[in-house]
């Protein structure tokens, strides 16, 4: 990964530029703004989530008698899952209560860059996952020739692999000393 000095400290990443034209006021965990940067990638993966579920919504609905009981089934608990993932981002323990997040506390390059990973991850999945639901339904409204059932347990896989990363950024930020 390529890393370009904007000063004596502070290193810009492309997980950084990702972030910050995803969701706009995105510092890099610098310090005095680790608890910004923390609140506004949960509040943009919360958005996310939102938009996945009712791009997921909208595909069950427009189904109607296109779509065989499995599929109905399969998109539900797609459904239910973002439920989960949303309640999980929500009820996150947010940045005052690890020590990361402490104004004392400096944290190496490394660490900075591997919150800034997770981060870039999280935010990209999310995003990839609303465009996926977007094309599911097009492809129903269009009668392409698509296996919605197998579309959807795709993608929940793909809600599986943000939430094991979201899990694995938070374990990550309670080790940081």
């Amino acid at each position: 990964m390529l890393l370009l000095p904007l000063s004596g400290t502070i290193f810009v990443t492309a997980g950084i530029e990702v972030l910050s034209r995803a969701i706009g006021s995105y510092y890099g965990y610098v310090e005095g703004k680790r608890k910004e940067d923390d609140l506004a990638v949960r509040q943009k993966v919360m958005q996310e989530i939102t938009k996945t579920r009712n791009n997921t919504l909208n595909t069950l609905s427009d189904a109607g008698k296109k779509a065989d009981a499995q599929t109905k089934q399969a998109i539900k608990r797609l459904i239910d899952e973002l439920d989960l993932f949303k309640n999980e981002v929500d009820l996150a323990i947010s940045g005052h209560h690890f020590p990361f997040f402490s104004i004392q506390n400096s944290a190496s390059k490394s660490q900075i860059q591997k919150v800034v990973d997770f981060d870039t991850h999280l935010v990209t999945g999310m995003e990839n996952l609303v465009s996926a639901t977007s094309r599911l339904n097009t492809s129903l409204l269009s009668s392409e020739e698509l296996d919605p059932q197998t579309e959807v347990t795709r993608m929940r896989q793909y809600l599986t692999d943000v939430r094991n990363a979201f899990k694995d950024r938070t374990d990550f930020l309670r080790g940081i000393k």
